[in-house]
């Protein structure tokens, strides 16, 4: 009988030991994603091109999409168009496929744009190389997860895109 109790034990133990595993490798996710966020609204463009997902990551790469982001927000900025803030939702369950863990992350982006402030929505797909010590990103831009594996078939079919809320506009208020 205390055979069988020690085993029940035991596997109790495994089961939320791998539980909180998985919750922390989740909260590194959104750890990492804030990074990549905070890199980009305080204009540290090397640094949040380290965060983007690349088939063949380089440091040449990581200028060009630096170079790439900078001129973007440049006509942006131009434009009277400014993202304000970006924040993070639980990412959804982490996938392991052929050694890469993939998974989605919800994202609401706000952003100042001529008379008023938009606030959309969109799934990022998060993916690490090295068992989840360092984290790179995509976003899906709306896309399908089927659209976004013939771009990238190293992608699971089991990454789950999660249903977004409408984006909204909210326009400036008129002084009186």
């Amino acid at each position: 009988m205390k055979k069988k109790q020690a085993i029940l034990v035991l596997l109790l133990l495994t089961i939320s030991t791998q539980v909180f595993a998985i919750s922390k490798m989740q909260q590194g996710v959104i750890n990492q994603a804030n990074k990549m966020a905070n890199a980009y609204l305080s204009k540290h463009y090397i640094t949040y091109a380290q965060f983007a997902y690349n088939r063949n990551p380089s440091p040449k790469a990581d200028t060009d999409l630096a170079e790439l982001v900078e001129k973007h927000i440049a006509d942006m900025h131009q434009q009277k168009n400014d993202i304000l803030s970006m924040s993070f939702s639980q990412p959804t369950d982490i996938i392991n496929q052929g050694g890469l863990l993939q998974c989605a992350v919800p994202v609401k982006i706000v952003t100042r744009i001529g008379g008023g402030t938009l606030t959309r929505y969109t799934n990022m797909i998060a993916i690490s190389r090295d068992k989840g010590k360092h984290w790179k990103f995509m976003d899906t831009g709306g896309k399908s997860l089927e659209a976004m594996q013939k771009q990238y078939p190293e992608l699971s079919g089991k990454i789950i895109l999660l249903p977004l809320p409408n984006e909204t506009f909210e326009p400036d208020r008129k002084p009186e």
